[in-house]
């Protein structure tokens, strides 16, 4: 779907497309009125309703509106069920529906099913909360917080326990908690972006929900923070990335930003206003650290014009343009009445974007969503594929049901087992040998289709081990454990491989250093997050017989680098400076729990236990230290005299600026000795 006004003055249309990922052609379907200039869209995760903001509707008397549409699920169209207020002063920006979709309030009043979420661009920034009924329309809006000025976004977290608004005129994220049964926001601390005026716009958070990427629209640049999934906590790794391209001339801002399905680019799109054309931009996600590199800048032939939104369809496999026209001129709207396009690209392996034909829409569209058709079974997969087992021994085959874009299906059908001889199988997949021979086929059949697959079954017998997994250590405190088993088997050792894996949901992926061989009994584990682990090792023997044995390994979270923030600063006698001391784990991971900082200082002025510096009453340079006692990092505090203006300098030639050039020019070296020093804010333990 592709929302947006039609130039010069037409009716403003919600236009529907089908979209085929494998050929990334997009078929246009329907147009449907979609109110006053309609923004931002969402659906239910049923797929059967759309929300569309409204500046304005019928139903509402003045200010924005949000409405509810049903979905025909063959054509596409929109058929309006109602509108209400967004409950916002003026400027309906964007908005969201709570992750869990229906279901969510099971003691709330009995037609509410869940929240959708508002935000406006307006000077107190509100974002309100507004039921969803059973039946897809909207009620009333229940609750309404300021969240900063011109918030212009809302999204939550997977769990739908936190509300996150960035603020573009307040420099801040506002966060909030989410009561799901009853719709009420409770305000936590804002999260500060580290620039002096980024502006904040948009918010993505990766799948681990670790690392939280936002894109400044002032600035142009992409702040990455640290994220704690359980508490919310938010630190910025620095500042921000550009998103510009190296020596771009002009103006630009920047507006969305989104992660791929697999993590590892980091896409961003930039406005032009003057200068050169607009882009999207690419980064490459470091997979531990979170961190940014070699951007590359897609412009579809300069046909990338003012890309306000994009997405990434639910596939992975494509990206999706909303090209609503050039703003160089005056906003909101270019002063060409021509319809625009929405750029396709498909999106490789490394993340690389190849631009494909584009297709026009008759509405400038400012907003552009992929949402899948009704989920339907695709195909079936059995696994294990092969297995081969000794008689009485058993194997539990499970059955995986993939929809049309490769994902599981929510609710599967059910399932039937059979199978060709060799054993029998349960009504749950479970095989049980009972006579040698092979290959036998097990068979599940869900939906009308069906999978297989191949049982061996031998006289051999399985390996054994007598013996546990031996972690070295467990708790791990740095970042690998040597972990070594040894199998018994009546073909001999020798003729037993080790392969390694993990098991349940592990915090993240772990490496290991050999397997699929003999010499895989002793290995090393290698680890990128900390956290509780559950290692396999799966012993195969010659006749392809195996058994597995399970350790849990904790890796423990062990404070290894503390930094001070700001490292550097220039202050006024008297004055007072907040400094922050970060403490992240041997993964650069903040501390869900951090230990207690110790602050002293020397060369004058006093510091608190929180960190709250007090300058001296006279000029000097002073040296603030943290310690959790282990790692030690230390800040470089320059007081000035009162009523000079820190870090400012005499520009020569006589003139006066309440600093003379001699003591200006001694500043100004002082200044860019400590910039050349910075690093000493950071200490790593060995």
């Amino acid at each position: 779907y592709a929302s947006g006004p039609i130039p010069g003055g037409g009716a403003n249309n919600i236009t529907c497309f089908h979209f085929d990922p494998l050929t990334a052609t997009l078929t246009p379907a329907v147009a449907s009125a979609g109110g006053d200039r309609p923004g931002y869209l969402a659906w239910s995760l049923d797929g059967d309703y759309l929300y569309a903001l409204n500046a304005t509707a019928p139903e509402v008397a003045n200010g924005g509106a949000v409405a509810s549409f049903r979905i025909d699920h063959t054509t596409g169209a929109l058929q309006r069920l109602n509108a209400v207020s967004s409950g916002g002063a003026s400027g309906i920006v964007h908005l969201c529906l709570h992750p869990t979709g229906t279901g969510v309030t099971t003691n709330a009043p009995s037609d509410i099913v869940t929240w959708l979420f508002v935000t406006h661009y307006s000077a107190n920034g509100e974002v309100s909360s507004i039921p969803v009924r059973r039946d897809g329309t909207l009620g009333p809006k229940v609750d309404t917080k300021a969240a900063g000025s011109n918030a212009h976004m809302v999204i939550t977290n997977a769990a739908g326990t936190r509300l996150y608004v960035p603020c573009y005129g307040a420099d801040h994220i506002a966060v909030y908690d989410i009561d799901i049964v009853t719709g009420v926001l409770t305000a936590r601390p804002n999260v500060l972006l580290p620039g002096p005026d980024d502006g904040p716009r948009h918010l993505a958070f990766d799948a681990a929900e670790t690392h939280a990427y936002v894109i400044n629209e002032k600035s142009s640049t992409m702040t990455v923070f640290t994220h704690h999934p359980g508490t919310g906590a938010m630190v910025a790794m620095g500042n921000g990335v550009s998103t510009l391209p190296a020596g771009y001339i002009g103006t630009s801002k920047a507006a969305h930003v989104a992660l791929s399905k697999d993590g590892r680019t980091l896409y961003g799109s930039n406005r032009r206003i003057t200068g050169a054309t607009s882009s999207i931009v690419a980064f490459t996600v470091h997979e531990t650290s979170g961190a940014l590199s070699a951007a590359v800048h897609h412009t579809d032939g300069g046909k990338v014009e003012h890309p306000r939104d994009f997405t990434i369809d639910p596939t992975g496999k494509c990206l999706l343009v909303a090209s609503r026209g050039d703003d160089a001129s005056t906003p909101p709207l270019p002063t060409d009445n021509q319809p625009k396009w929405l750029n396709v690209f498909t999106i490789a392996s490394s993340g690389a974007l190849t631009a494909m034909p584009r297709t026009t829409v008759a509405n400038r569209p400012e907003f552009v969503g992929v949402m899948r058709k009704v989920r339907v079974l695709n195909r079936l997969v059995v696994t294990p594929a092969t297995r081969s087992l000794s008689v009485t021994q058993s194997q539990t085959f499970s059955l995986l049901a993939i929809d049309q874009c490769g994902d599981p299906l929510l609710n599967p059908p059910a399932v039937t087992w059979t199978t060709s001889g060799g054993g029998s199988i349960s009504s749950g997949g479970v095989f049980t040998a009972t006579t040698t021979g092979g290959p036998f086929t097990v068979t599940a059949s869900a939906g009308g289709q069906s999978a297989t697959a191949s049982v061996t079954v031998t006289a051999n017998t399985p390996p054994t081990a007598p013996t546990p997994i031996i972690a070295t250590p467990n708790p791990v405190t740095g970042t690998t454990v040597a972990l070594s088993i040894l199998g018994v088997d009546n073909g001999g050792e020798a003729a037993l491989s080790y392969a390694w894996s993990t098991t349940g949901s592990p915090p993240a992926s772990v490496s290991f250093s050999a397997g699929g061989n003999n010499a895989a009994k002793n290995i090393t584990a290698t680890f990128v997050q900390a956290g509780s682990y559950t290692l396999r090792t799966t012993i195969t023997d010659a006749g392809g017989l195996w058994i597995t044995r399970d350790l849990a390994v904790t890796v423990a979270a062990t404070p290894t680098t503390l930094t001070v923030t700001p490292a550097l600063v220039s202050i006024m006698t008297s004055a007072t400076q907040a400094l922050s001391a970060i403490v992240t784990d041997q993964f650069g991971a903040s501390l869900t729990t951090p230990p207690t900082i110790t602050w002293t200082v020397s060369g004058g002025g006093t510091v608190n236990a929180s960190g709250v510096f007090t300058a001296p009453t006279s000029p000097g340079s002073s040296t603030v230290t943290a310690t959790d006692g282990v790692n030690i990092a230390t800040a470089t505090v320059t007081t000035v005299a009162a009523g000079v203006v820190p870090h400012s300098s005499d520009g020569g030639g006589g003139g006066g600026c309440g600093l003379g050039a001699g003591l200006a020019g001694l500043l100004s070296g002082l200044l860019l000795t400590l910039r050349m020093t910075a690093a000493s804010g950071r200490v790593r333990r060995n």
